[in-house]
């Protein structure tokens, strides 16, 4: 995983690297994630442009009307497509994977959605439940949480994490719940 890419692309060597990196990884059946929140900026790179098109799928969330033109472009989008990109809520999403394209929302569980907001507001109110509540649930973050305990979780919160046919936990299945679809977490 590789967040901020497009700091690795400002430097050539680095961009070779990465290009290369990418490469490889898929010969050895591994991944690569690159995650920016401008898509502008990877596409201003020869090397950045030829990571993507190296990538077996890409994810396209909300795009600055700034920035559709050189998108939409680049990724031969629609005008549906581009349409849903410019209106994107938080968690709408464009998976472009070969020759399919389709729409979806990403809905993360409580658990998931309090695990990983970078919500300034929302990180202080964390801060603040934790000293008020050293034994909160919230507290478990901030002491290292083991994120293996999603699997313990019970049907009580809205979510089944693993399929009762599937002891392994490889499948997962995530039933959400009305509150969460409501408030689109």
């Amino acid at each position: 995983m590789v967040d901020e890419a497009w700091q690795l692309l400002a430097s050539t060597e680095a961009a070779s690297w990465l290009l290369k990196f990418a490469k490889l990884l898929r010969k050895r059946w591994a991944g690569l994630s690159l995650v920016t929140s401008d898509v502008d900026d990877v596409l201003a790179t020869d090397i950045g442009r030829r990571v993507i098109a190296n990538s077996a799928t890409q994810i396209l969330m909300r795009q600055a009307p700034q920035t559709i033109a050189t998108v939409a472009d680049a990724f031969r989008l629609t005008a549906g497509e581009r349409s849903m990109l410019l209106a994107a809520a938080c968690g709408d999403a464009l998976l472009l994977a070969g020759n399919v394209r389709a729409a979806f929302r990403c809905i993360a569980s409580e658990n998931e959605y309090w695990a990983s907001t970078t919500n300034p507001a929302e990180l202080a109110a964390l801060a603040e439940a934790a000293e008020s509540d050293p034994d909160s649930r919230v507290d478990a973050w901030g002491d290292g949480g083991d994120l293996n305990e999603f699997a313990d979780l019970s049907t009580d919160d809205g979510f089944e994490y693993f399929d009762d046919d599937d002891p392994d936990g490889r499948a997962v299945d995530r039933a959400v719940d009305d509150r969460d679809q409501n408030t689109g977490r």
